[in-house]
């Protein structure tokens, strides 16, 4: 009779170790899962920058503000490998 509560008892805390171990991993998931999401929105903000500074629009305002214009006929030379 002792044996089978000694058992008993032993079960229960090991279930009760499990029962927090598992819902320590399911937190550490949701966490790491939250992370890699705020990582994806911020990779699709820079893109959405990138492309916006790339514009042909803002490089055309650019290079006037730096005083470039396109080159005349003649003025550009191909290099053959």
């Amino acid at each position: 009779m002792i044996i089978s509560l000694l058992f008993s008892l032993a079960t229960g805390v090991a279930l009760i170790w499990i029962s927090i171990a598992r819902n320590d991993l399911g937190y550490e998931i949701f966490k790491l899962q939250k992370e890699i999401d705020n990582g994806s929105a911020h990779i699709t903000k820079l893109e959405v920058e990138r492309d916006s500074l790339l514009s042909p629009y803002v490089l055309n305002e650019k290079a006037k503000d730096l005083g470039l214009r396109i080159a005349d006929p003649g003025q550009i030379r191909r290099l053959i490998d």
